[in-house]
């Protein structure tokens, strides 16, 4: 069984909070050696066990647990379609299943990385933001890397972002681990993105309140796309209408607005010349079911897009929304 050094169980329950672990592994029966006596450990002990992993490893895990042992089986593409929703997600399951005091959760999930640089770094960002955003809650989640398949880049980011380590045999503290404020400040500054190299389609150098932005980009997506991906521009426009709200609300005029459509992407950013806000957690800690009381645009944003970067560009505070077609 894994121990930590000394030889202490590696499984022993950590106490009340959140636990976050990254579990390098080579192979599936690297995954299952080290992952069932996980979840066998707290079946034992009478917590929820989830398994959010690729398909295979889901089945691998669950076939080496007691066939009626009550395990809630997570699709992988819809829990990690995007990171402001895997956040919610995971923390208003968490909230649903420890009502009761003492009760915890264990999870095993692998994070769906596409094979884009920029997806790797998100997805950087949704497990560093996991260590502030889920702090509070009874949840220990492993998050499985298969070394054989993923890139040196996602294995380096995840030894960035989770206080403990695994590895066959071990657990250990991550002398390496960045803490979240830091870590986000970090990635802060996104790369351009290729799209944004050619022609904008519809550019707005000047927005107000009076400006219908939903509407307008509506019309010049459904024209642009010819009818495809109905929900997705709907979505898109709802994201870029609450940042021209926080713009024109707590910016500085004036307020611009520059679009770009490929067949793979739409990318907007909206621009004023306001300091911007400072906080790298901002539109990710509110669950409007928790009863959070902050206001709600940017997160609203955050939920209908692929991606948000805020940064500070040679025209103006900056921020950036990207949705995939």
């Amino acid at each position: 069984m894994p121990t930590f050094p000394g030889g202490r169980s590696a499984y022993r329950d950590p106490g009340e909070g959140y636990v976050h672990d990254a579990f390098m592994f080579d192979g599936v029966e690297e995954l299952v050696t080290d992952g069932a006596p996980f979840l066998a450990e707290g079946l034992a002990a009478g917590e929820d066990v989830i398994l959010a992993c690729t398909p295979d490893h889901n089945d691998a895990l669950r076939d080496a647990l007691p066939h009626d042992a009550a395990v809630t089986v997570l699709d992988q593409a819809a829990t990690y379609r995007r990171v402001t929703s895997a956040l919610t997600s995971y923390l208003r399951l968490t909230r649903r299943l420890t009502r009761e005091p003492g009760h915890r959760v264990r999870v095993i999930g692998e994070v769906a990385f596409r094979d884009e640089p920029a997806d790797w770094r998100d997805w950087g960002r949704y497990e560093s933001l996991c260590n502030q955003t889920l702090a509070p809650y009874p949840l220990w989640s492993v998050c499985a890397y298969d070394t054989r398949r993923l890139s040196q880049d996602v294995l380096r980011s995840a030894r960035r972002t989770h206080p403990y380590l695994r590895e066959p045999g071990v657990r250990i503290r991550n002398r390496g681990f960045i803490e979240p404020e830091r870590f986000l400040h970090l990635v802060a500054d996104p790369p351009v993105l290729p799209v944004q190299r050619t022609p904008p389609s519809l550019s707005v150098p000047r927005v107000d309140g009076d400006t219908d932005v939903r509407q307008l980009l509506s019309r010049h997506l459904g024209e642009t796309l010819a009818g495809r991906d109905g929900r997705t521009r709907d979505d898109f426009a709802l994201a870029v209408h609450e940042l021209v709200v926080n713009a024109v609300t707590h910016g500085r005029p004036p307020v611009a607005i520059t679009v770009w459509t490929s067949p793979e992407q739409l990318v907007c950013t909206v621009t004023d010349h306001g300091p911007g806000f400072d906080d790298v957690f901002a539109g990710f800690d509110l669950d409007p079911a928790g009863g959070a009381a902050r206001p709600l645009g940017l997160w609203l944003a955050r939920q209908a897009c692929d991606d948000l970067a805020a940064f500070v560009a040679e025209d103006g505070f900056t921020v950036r929304v990207m949705s995939r077609l």
